[in-house]
């Protein structure tokens, strides 16, 4: 485990960062609809996310983060090492803060430590597809 913190409204809070795996997600499976349904348009249901989470999940050099506070999930970034013929590259495959953190830097921590365990796994370049979309330009 890895900590690290946030400030949220002068109050300094202790974050967590912890390898996670399948079973990890479904803590946050409930917040990851509630977000998509409401706020991108989405039609998630509880089979297709599940069905997300395995694909995500079970793959070869698969590596996930989980970003706790207090104990609780509050985030994710998960992602795949890659071979290339000049070495490995880490595609991130998705990033996720619960809808009541977000804007508040947590992302960011998120993705830095995602950074720096590819880069300890021996990857050379992260690289991340996102959507052409006001949501998703800050990306």
């Amino acid at each position: 485990m890895v900590e690290g913190y946030g400030i949220v409204f002068k109050e300094v809070i202790k974050m967590t960062f912890k390898s996670i795996e399948l079973s990890d997600l479904e803590l946050i499976k409930k917040e990851y609809i509630s977000y998509f349904n409401n706020y991108e348009e989405g039609e998630w249901s509880v089979e297709s996310v599940s069905r997300k989470f395995r694909q995500l999940t079970d793959r070869f050099d698969y590596l996930g983060v989980g970003l706790f506070s207090e104990g609780i999930m509050i985030g994710f970034a998960v992602g795949v090492l890659s071979q290339f013929d000049d070495g490995l590259i880490a595609i991130l495959n998705e990033l996720f803060i619960v809808k009541e953190e977000q804007s508040k830097g947590y992302g960011s921590l998120l993705l830095k430590e995602f950074e720096k365990q590819m880069k300890n796994n021996g990857a050379f370049r992260i690289q991340l597809e996102s959507a052409n979309d006001d949501p998703h330009k800050k990306f």
